[in-house]
Parts: C-alpha cells; structure tokens; sequence
C-alpha cells in the first residue's frame, strides 16, 4: 500500500510540474484503477496488461471502457518463457482456418 501511494504521489507531479502528455498503467486492477482516479486528477491512458485466451481481468477491462481508458494486451500468445497453449486452442485454431491462416 505504501509504495501504490508513492506512486499516486508521483503520478500527480507528473501531470502538473513536467511535461507529460499522457499518463499510463501497466497491470492494474479495478482497485488500482480505482484509486487512482478517486485519489489523484489523472484519468491513465491506457492500461497495459498481459491477455491471452484463458487469461484475462474482465472486470478491469470493463472499468476502463467506463473510464476511456484504452486497455492494451502484451504478451497476447502466452508468456514468453513458456510453451503456447494458445496456438492449440480450438476456438483459435477454427477462427485461423476461416482466415485460411494457421494458428
């Protein structure tokens, strides 16, 4: 808790001493997201968080289409570190053959 409010601190001399155009998030929750815009004048840009299929926070990405707030995916096959599970999925492996592309 003390280093999310360190970071608001930061966020809120961002957005008024510096030059910044937009501010952004990474991995944040519905709390993160939250506090953020209760706490601080700053509404982030875009929060940036790993998705993939079988991984996803929906109730965040519904609280940033509220806040418009874009919510953008890294990492969106799988960890880098491990095998792709993805590539096998079946609903991803359907929607790849009707775009005659493989999965």
């Amino acid at each position: 808790i003390a280093e999310f409010s360190s970071l608001l601190v930061q966020l809120n001399y961002l957005s008024t001493a510096v030059s910044v155009l937009q501010k952004g998030v990474s991995n944040f929750r519905v709390e993160h997201l939250n506090d953020v815009v209760t706490n601080t004048s700053i509404v982030p840009a875009v929060n940036q968080a790993q998705m993939y299929v079988g991984l996803h926070d929906d109730a965040a990405i519904a609280r940033c289409k509220q806040l418009g707030i874009t919510y953008e995916s890294y990492s969106p096959l799988g960890p880098y570190h491990q095998p792709k599970p993805v590539l096998n999925d079946k609903t991803v492996a359907r929607i790849a053959k009707t775009h005659n592309r493989s999965a």
